[in-house]
């Protein structure tokens, strides 16, 4: 069952912010704003096969993306990214234990 959740959330938060990146390029056309969100689903695809290694990998992204995008005076991205991040990375690390 941790895994299902863990999983559901990493690429659920991945591929949410992807789209939202994706979308808000539409006038830019500036595709270096999809180079993170690519690697977040990226990291997704490592979790998914190596849980312990890319648990960590999901945890340093979220604890990343808190100082990157200054999460802890945005309330949005704290709770639509960095917490769940950290959350599913911690559900990975407990899964690959069992």
């Amino acid at each position: 069952m941790i895994k299902h959740i863990s999983r559901i959330i990493a690429f659920a938060v991945s591929i949410f912010w992807f789209w939202f990146a994706i979308t808000s390029m539409e006038k830019t056309s500036d595709f270096v704003g999809l180079i993170p969100w690519i690697l977040l689903l990226l990291c997704s695809f490592i979790a998914y096969s190596y849980k312990f290694a890319g648990g960590i990998i999901i945890i340093l992204f979220g604890i990343a993306s808190f100082f990157f995008f200054n999460a802890f005076q945005n309330l949005p991205v704290l709770l639509g990214l960095s917490i769940p991040l950290i959350i599913s990375g911690t559900l990975f690390i407990i899964d690959s234990r069992k």
